[in-house]
């Protein structure tokens, strides 16, 4: 059997690439290095609102609350994880996801590697780019248990009233990355970002810094003080403004605001700075 390397990733690099300018407008530059070095991500951040929906267009997130769970098991043992998250209803992932899963694992082999999903996992799943990354000893499956997940969490009367039908899958996974990281701490990675170096070199807690504030599509906070105070910060900060039905904002711009006051001294041009004893990577 062909490596999912060689049968994803080889000709998958260069259609994300083109994908990701000529389609979306983005560009995918990702700089993983030292922590000294800048780790810097050019492209646009996900805007963080309730959108706009015509009373006959209604989201199916159906699978958060209702799908039966295939994996109970997910706990991770550390705050060394790196968790992915699809938030449709699928319960599946595309090649180009499963390339991305990938790339994480052969760069972290001693990390557990955590592919989430909203929904259930199809048992054909394991025939498909999931059942191949299961041959990766690091990769883990498990169902989010949504709803006992936020049972303690501020936002729960926001994802759980009748206007969650309203809520689009990627609203769900800016919620959620931040609630994950809260409770678990480790890294959150989008799942069209290509992991080409290892992150052990840099700190446990770390932002990527893109054109104009923080980046929310890779995120890393620890189960520190540090840590906890900065997600549980921006989980409040979220929880007050997603409330406003006429307030755009973006997941980036919330971050960068709670890093501000948390971390006031000036730090845009800066690849290192130091925040109550300790180090963040722009």
């Amino acid at each position: 059997m062909q490596s999912l390397k060689h049968r994803l990733c080889v000709n998958s690099m260069y259609l994300i690439v083109v994908l990701g300018c000529v389609m979306a407008g983005f560009f995918l530059v990702f700089i993983f290095i030292t922590e000294e070095e800048l780790v810097k991500e050019s492209v646009k951040s996900q805007v963080l609102k309730v959108p706009s929906v015509k009373p006959e267009t209604i989201y199916n997130l159906s699978c958060f609350y209702d799908m039966p769970k295939s994996d109970d098991t997910f706990a991770p043992i550390d705050d060394r994880s790196i968790f992915f998250f699809e938030a449709s209803c699928i319960g599946n992932l595309t090649m180009l996801k499963a390339c991305a899963v990938e790339s994480a694992a052969r760069c972290h082999p001693k990390r557990h590697i955590y592919v989430l999903f909203s929904s259930g996992v199809l048992n054909i799943t394991t025939k498909s780019f999931i059942g191949e990354l299961l041959q990766y000893k690091n990769v883990k499956v498990a169902r989010l248990p949504v709803r006992e997940y936020l049972n303690d969490a501020l936002l729960e009367s926001v994802l759980m009233n009748d206007s969650r039908k309203n809520i689009r899958p990627e609203d769900f996974s800016n919620i959620l990355r931040m609630v994950i990281l809260n409770k678990w701490g480790g890294i959150f990675i989008e799942d069209d970002m290509i992991v080409f170096r290892s992150f052990e070199s840099l700190p446990q807690n770390w932002v990527a810094k893109q054109d104009v504030g923080v980046s929310p599509k890779i995120l890393a906070f620890g189960t520190d003080e540090i840590g906890r105070n900065i997600t549980s910060e921006i989980i409040k900060d979220i929880s007050k403004s997603y409330a406003s039905v006429t307030e755009q904002y973006t997941l980036s711009d919330t971050i960068t605001k709670v890093l501000k006051k948390m971390c006031p001294q000036e730090f845009s041009n800066k690849s290192i700075i130091t925040c109550k004893g300790k180090k963040y990577v722009e």
